[in-house]
């Protein structure tokens, strides 16, 4: 009986410290200028093999779920952004970590468009 309860308890203890060896990472992805969620970012973290990745929802909500503690960096790229990226995000035990990353919009400077035409006689 008393081996049972040992076991029972060191199950207990494992189970607990192998949970806190990870964490979530949540938050949102907006535009710098209009502060309007971004659907469809890719995120990823970087060196991380295999690659670890997610992409923001309708409201621009993502989450990294089970991840390490440690430190990461996270890279961003959306089509019509410029890419950016996270760094040095510390990740802690017992802690989520909960961001807001603002993009900035890719501008693009186009030639003049000129239009014309010949009267029909």
């Amino acid at each position: 009986m008393k081996t049972l309860f040992t076991l029972i308890i060191v199950s207990i203890f494992i189970g607990v410290q192998a949970q806190s060896l990870h964490q979530t990472i949540r938050g949102s992805v907006i535009d710098k200028d209009s502060k309007a969620p971004i659907p469809g970012v890719q995120l990823a973290i970087e060196n991380s093999n295999p690659i670890i990745g997610t992409v923001t929802d309708a409201n621009g909500f993502f989450v990294f779920l089970a991840i390490p503690i440690g430190r990461y960096s996270i890279l961003i790229s959306s089509i019509g952004y410029e890419s950016a990226s996270v760094n040095a995000l510390q990740i802690e035990a017992g802690k989520e970590a909960v961001i807001t990353i603002e993009i900035t919009e890719l501008v693009t400077q186009l030639d003049e468009v000129r239009i014309s035409g010949r009267k029909k006689q």
